[in-house]
């Protein structure tokens, strides 16, 4: 879904990845995940005026929140003794003083919808957006590159209908102008990852978008359990 700055190239987080988080322990696979989105939704986080701590508050739970997939939260979107348990999250936090509150992806505006319809739910009177969720282009267009751009214009459209909503009603911790998205990321838009999220040691390169890992080998087997890393020709000694 990324790019790497200044090309046309995609980052490899394809449906290989996607599939790869099914599996719980594929620690190496939930990291590469958890560093090619985290931007994203960060971005719109900073963009609606929340301060640095609480976007990646907002980025942790987004994942938290995520980790069972598409496939997992479709088997037990219907559970009642899930929805009973997330209604009594919402009673819990919501309606007191939220202003607004943002879905992303599908099943989460189920939940929302779903809690809506209750006595409680009913009386919330803050600003409501559901939109695309950010990997939703990288699954929805399998590896071909042309629907992956469309599906990000499409997909930022949204966020900027989102952002546009909740500008004007939102407290924010740090005056923010608003800033729309173009039809596709700006380099700006993808801030480094911080240090500090990386393991000791690491050169600072690894924290860009340059691409320079890759899972290599002759099988998939061998692929999850190697991992090549190329220093990018801009950071190599001369």
């Amino acid at each position: 879904m990324l790019t790497e700055p200044g090309t046309d190239r995609f980052l490899p987080t394809r449906q290989s990845l996607l599939s790869r988080l099914r599996d719980w322990q594929d620690h190496n696979g939930w990291r590469e995940f958890f560093d090619t989105y985290w931007r994203l939704i960060y971005r719109v986080a900073r963009q609606a005026g929340l301060d640095d701590a609480t976007a990646q508050d907002v980025v942790q739970n987004t994942f938290i929140y995520s980790v069972y997939g598409q496939g997992g939260g479709n088997k037990q979107k219907n559970n009642p003794a899930i929805i009973a348990y997330r209604h009594r999250w919402f009673d819990a936090l919501l309606p007191r003083q939220v202003q607004g509150v943002v879905a992303l992806g599908q099943l989460a505006d189920l939940a929302w919808q779903a809690w809506r319809s209750t006595p409680a739910g009913s009386t919330f009177t803050g600003v409501y957006q559901a939109v695309t969720h950010p990997t939703q282009p990288e699954s929805s267009s399998k590896g071909d590159a042309a629907k992956r751009k469309a599906a990000i214009t499409k997909m930022l459209q949204g966020w900027n209908t989102a952002l546009q909503a909740f500008h004007p009603v939102i407290t924010p911790d740090v005056p923010t102008p608003l800033v729309l998205y173009g039809a596709a990321f700006l380099d700006s838009e993808l801030p480094d990852i911080p240090q500090a999220d990386l393991p000791a040691g690491c050169p600072a390169w690894m924290c860009g978008n340059a691409d320079f890992a890759r899972r290599t080998g002759p099988d998939d087997k061998t692929k999850r359990v190697t991992i090549t890393v190329t220093i990018p020709t801009a950071f190599r000694p001369t």
